[in-house]
């Protein structure tokens, strides 16, 4: 949903995908984005989440990633990220 939202997708409940997601998913999907600051009330990108959407990561991880400067534990969050991202 966030690539999708960084593509200048406005509703991606109505993306014709090919095989869609299910409703449910796509509410799980924006409520997280909202609680990451990455989409607003009327589910437009903020800065924030325009900076998200260019990370190639799961927005969970594009988060801690992103926030990790105000701790000063980047270099320990990029391990941690990497390691989970592995496949």
């Amino acid at each position: 949903v966030l690539q999708l939202k960084g593509m200048g997708v406005h509703d991606p409940r109505k993306f014709d995908f090919l095989t869609p997601p299910s409703e449910q998913t796509l509410i799980k999907a924006f409520e997280l984005l909202y609680a990451l600051g990455a989409i607003d009330a009327t589910m437009e990108l903020t800065d924030y989440g325009k900076k998200l959407a260019k990370l190639p990561l799961d927005p969970t991880f594009g988060h801690l990633l992103l926030q990790s400067s105000k701790f000063e534990c980047t270099s320990d969050i990029l391990t941690v990220v990497s390691m989970l991202s592995a496949e």
